[in-house]
């Protein structure tokens, strides 16, 4: 019993870990998001130095 939930809560797992959150690729709307103060989405930008 012990191993079937332990099963059981690895397969949820997985599934929550593979669903792909809601990106807009609008960019007005990633914009407005970026001016509001009350936001609570997090926006992540990144720079990757070419060596």
């Amino acid at each position: 019993m012990k191993i079937f939930k332990l099963v059981i809560v690895g397969i949820f797992s997985f599934f929550i870990s593979c669903a792909a959150p809601k990106i807009s690729s609008n960019l007005k709307d990633t914009i407005e998001v970026f001016n509001d103060a009350n936001s609570k989405m997090i926006l992540v930008a990144a720079h990757r130095e070419h060596i």
